[in-house]
């Protein structure tokens, strides 16, 4: 099938044109759509796709969606989801709407829940809607998410966090920042105070997950991740002062039921798995990084190990 190359608006051609500007190699096909949501908002994607993908080729591909940050948007993870469909892989990364750049608005007690919704009404579009439904292979699904991402990928995957573990820890550690948002209250609005009142939504087409410097770990309990039973690649910044490791993910490296694939990078700080910094990137707030850490070449590292990650989970053959 060969994919159309898809720029809806004027807003789409200058995402693209930024995208272009990053001074990396691009997936030959690019595409945004806009997916009704029910009674939501729409929720826009980005799609990556192989070169493969676009030559005509009746070949199916494995897919990886992405869940970006707080406030993060379709580019944050660009260069990661150019590195994944340089080696094969449909990439799609999620705009959750109410909590994604131009539109974070909306009350967390809202956007928490939301954001896993979000995955699986994407999936359904990805499998029954798009125009290249029959390129994806629906038994290679994988999943990566980023710091809010991160919660909301662990979630999809069988996750349930325990909102009064969230408050008992936010009211020792009042500086972390998922603290300072008050998530952890808004966690609890959410679910209340029974742990089994609320019946988290998981998505059972997730095969394989990358988590990198996951909010909200400490709200999960043996018990809340005991149902996480797929590969999980998770990693950690050394100097992450959003999400500390101590409260975060070596938590979850302690408690998940199989022992993940873990990453600790030495120097590095929260923002350091977004996408590199570029010319004109100054006031972005997630290029502040400590000084001495080189995001670029770091990122020629991390790319390559989730991609390796996602071909061992996935049983996926190596690009040659």
């Amino acid at each position: 099938m060969r994919f159309p190359f898809v720029v809806r608006s004027a807003a789409t051609f200058l995402l693209l044109a930024a995208f272009l500007l990053f001074g990396n190699s691009v997936a030959s096909a690019y595409q945004q759509h806009s997916v009704e949501n029910g009674n939501g908002k729409p929720i826009k994607i980005a799609i990556w796709l192989p070169e493969t993908a676009n030559s005509g080729s009746t070949a199916i591909h494995p897919l990886v969606l992405i869940s970006h940050g707080n406030g993060g948007g379709l580019a944050a993870h660009a260069d990661t989801a150019e590195a994944l469909a340089d080696a094969g892989y449909i990439v799609v990364a999620i705009a959750h709407p109410g909590d994604t750049k131009g539109d974070d608005r909306d009350p967390a007690r809202k956007w928490l829940i939301e954001r896993i919704g979000h995955v699986t009404r994407v999936l359904d579009y990805l499998q029954s809607e798009w125009e290249g439904r029959t390129a994806v292979d629906r038994s290679r699904i994988g999943a990566f998410g980023f710091s809010a991402g991160g919660f909301t990928m662990l979630v999809a995957s069988g996750a349930s966090p325990r909102a009064a573990l969230a408050q008992e820890y936010c009211r020792k550690a009042t500086a972390e920042f998922a603290c300072r948002l008050k998530l952890d209250a808004e966690l609890s609005r959410v679910v209340g105070k029974d742990a089994g009142s609320y019946a988290w939504h998981h998505e059972e087409r997730i095969r394989a997950a990358v988590i990198a410097a996951p909010a909200l770990g400490f709200s999960f309990d043996r018990d809340g991740l005991a149902k996480v039973r797929i590969p999980i690649q998770l990693w950690a910044a050394e100097k992450d002062d959003r999400a500390p490791v101590t409260a975060n993910t070596a938590l979850l490296l302690d408690r998940l039921p199989t022992t993940p694939e873990y990453q600790l990078v030495k120097g590095a700080d929260h923002f350091a798995f977004s996408r590199p910094c570029e010319p004109g990137d100054e006031n972005r707030r997630s290029c502040k990084g400590p000084a001495g850490f080189d995001r670029a070449a770091f990122h020629e590292q991390f790319n390559r190990k989730v991609v390796e990650f996602f071909n061992r989970a996935l049983n996926v053959a190596p690009k040659q």
